[in-house]
């Protein structure tokens, strides 16, 4: 099973990690499906990745006992720094910022680390414990991070947005009715045509109540899309994945789906991909139309769907009481 994907700055070459008692990480090209280099060190899966901003490191946090947190240069495959998280500490979130360094996030667990350089002999990593300085935090729980220029931001449990200044947390805004699942960071040159006052880094957060919001640097919310009410309608709207490019968002949601907005005109949305979903859902039903080029599924999620295998579009789907076989 592929536990983590993480896509190369430059859009070039992707990398995933498996579930296996002797996990792989994968270093592929997706145009091409061909792999570039195979990096075995962790045990049990890989659970996050993440590449340096240019690209020469590839961060990598293990599911040992442990929780290791390795580097690895993405050209000789070599280790070049290694650290652990801690016995019993569950992760959630690895991000890494522009400054060398890196941030893991969990259930009651911060740490923020030096990112080495692609030459280092593969030494300890440096780490410091964050501090929880505000007093209004009453929830500890990382779900999510991202990085608002050279500051980690976490998306908590009880839906706010904390700022970090080096360790110390500094600023906290509620940001949503429940989970934030997801952070996006855009850099200084992205997306200015959506407020041209907006100069600085931005970040988007998504959650599980469905909402999508941009911020800026302070904070102010620049932009949202409620997802509850999207046409085309969303099997289960809570946000699992965001990232962009130019004016468009691509948005993952728990119902196995893509959608592409328009960040200018929230009315043009389009739905990419969708599929069955829940978790452990499998899909145990498969016929193919006797005459049309259609074929037929049902799974675990209590769905029935109908779909073109030429366009590979869904064109209909039902909802039944029971699972499906």
């Amino acid at each position: 099973d592929i536990l983590s994907l993480s896509v190369h700055p430059a859009g070039h070459t992707v990398a995933t990690g498996e579930l296996a008692a002797h996990a792989k990480i994968v270093i592929w090209d997706p145009n091409t499906g061909i792999t570039i280099l195979v990096i075995e060190y962790h045990t049990v899966g890989v659970s996050h990745l993440a590449f340096s901003c240019d690209g020469e490191l590839l961060v990598s946090v293990g599911m040992d006992a442990d929780m290791t947190v390795a580097v690895h240069s993405t050209f000789s495959g070599s280790l070049v720094g290694r650290g652990k998280i801690g016995r019993g500490v569950e992760v959630f979130s690895l991000s890494v910022g522009s400054n060398n360094s890196l941030v893991t996030g969990g259930r009651n667990h911060i740490k923020f680390w030096d990112l080495p350089k692609a030459t280092s002999p593969g030494g300890e990593l440096s780490s410091k414990t964050g501090l929880f300085t505000i007093k209004s935090i009453t929830s500890r729980t990382i779900v999510s991070t991202a990085y608002l220029g050279e500051d980690a931001v976490t998306g908590m449990i009880d839906g706010s947005i904390v700022l970090w200044k080096a360790r110390a947390s500094t600023k906290m805004v509620a940001a949503h009715n429940g989970p934030i699942t997801t952070m996006y960071t855009i850099s200084d040159t992205e997306n200015k045509s959506i407020d041209s006052r907006e100069l600085g880094p931005r970040v988007f957060s998504g959650g599980k109540d469905g909402f999508i919001h941009l911020w800026d640097s302070q904070f102010n919310k620049l932009w949202s899309l409620d997802f509850n009410t999207t046409t085309p309608l969303s099997a289960c709207p809570q946000i699992q994945a965001v990232a962009s490019r130019e004016n468009k968002v691509l948005i993952g949601t728990k119902a196995s789906e893509i959608y592409e907005v328009n960040i200018m005109n929230n009315n043009e949305v389009y739905r990419l991909v969708e599929g069955h979903f829940e978790t452990k859902a499998e899909l145990w039903g498969l016929t193919s139309h006797p005459t049309l080029r259609r074929i037929a599924t049902c799974a675990d999620d209590k769905t029935v769907r109908i779909w073109d295998y030429k366009s590979r579009k869904q064109i209909y789907i039902s909802d039944v009481d029971v699972k499906c076989r």
